[in-house]
């Protein structure tokens, strides 16, 4: 199926992990590691970090359980990205924006978004401000894999309910929702399945940034004038408000959360 790994397949010309790293450089964030046991991930411009990991996950038929030993110890503030993702503008901007305290995760949750390629929910990224906690979840989950605890191999998804101390086998529905196209890619064809929403949505960014540097500096600003009210309209019988607007499509927000949706499917 792969002819080299995920990280490194190209989406809209361009390396994923490479893609990621960009995104990540855009809004604002410098400090950049690529974590990994595999060679070939030497040419993005950022260290890459190497840990022992020889964990052997029980409940799958003794396969590498590599999300246990995948979080580089650190005893900073860390977000774990994952590097099989092709995140959106807005994942990458929701995720560096959302103040977390402990352990945070951010995934897909239902309803999907239109062009969310998947039926079901995926994990996208860990942001960390408890690395004790962190510890503390690497090796219960090992603890409890070895005592057979679990339905099948302990990934993401369980890592995260173990961290929030619930039924380890029950996902618990507390992380961040980012419902766009960003999604975990396992087949070339979920990457042609997103590949008109990428190719839109870097043509946009591309051409605000081209909009805002030929735009000519004034001496004073005009105040904005104050809109009366907010834009609110109405996606799949809830209430959101409006952050911009296309020819065909509206970005949302919740408050919490912003997505972008086609504006045909959008209710005033």
């Amino acid at each position: 199926m792969w002819t080299k790994p995920k990280q490194l397949q190209e989406v809209n010309g361009e390396p994923l992990v490479a893609r990621t790293i960009r995104l990540l450089r855009e809004a604002g964030v410098t400090d950049i590691a690529i974590s990994t046991v595999h060679d070939g991930f030497d040419s993005f411009g950022v260290p890459v970090l190497k840990h022992r990991n020889d964990y052997r996950a029980r409940a799958y038929n003794d396969c590498d359980g590599y999300w246990c030993n995948c979080f580089y110890p650190t005893t900073e503030h860390t977000c774990y990205m994952f590097g099989d993702v092709v995140y959106s503008h807005n994942a990458i901007r929701t995720i560096v924006d959302y103040e977390a305290d402990g352990i945070m995760l951010f995934g897909s949750k239902a309803p999907f978004a239109l062009e969310y390629p998947k039926w079901y929910i995926e994990p996208f990224s860990f942001k960390v401000t408890d690395t004790d906690r962190l510890k503390w979840t690497v090796n219960e989950v090992k603890r409890l894999d070895k005592a057979g605890v679990f339905h099948r191999k302990p990934i993401a998804w369980e890592f995260w309910n173990v961290s929030q101390g619930g039924d380890p086998n029950q996902i618990n529905p507390n992380y961040v929702a980012i419902n766009d196209y960003t999604c975990d890619i396992d087949t070339p064809q979920e990457i042609d399945n997103v590949l008109s929403h990428v190719r839109e949505e870097d043509t946009m960014a591309t051409t605000k940034k081209t909009e805002t540097k030929a735009k000519p500096k004034q001496g004073t600003r005009k105040p904005r004038a104050k809109k009366e009210q907010a834009d609110r309209v109405t996606y799949k019988g809830q209430t959101f408000t409006v952050l911009d607007r296309t020819d065909n499509r509206v970005m949302l927000t919740d408050g919490l959360i912003h997505f972008w949706v086609w504006a045909k499917d959008v209710q005033a």
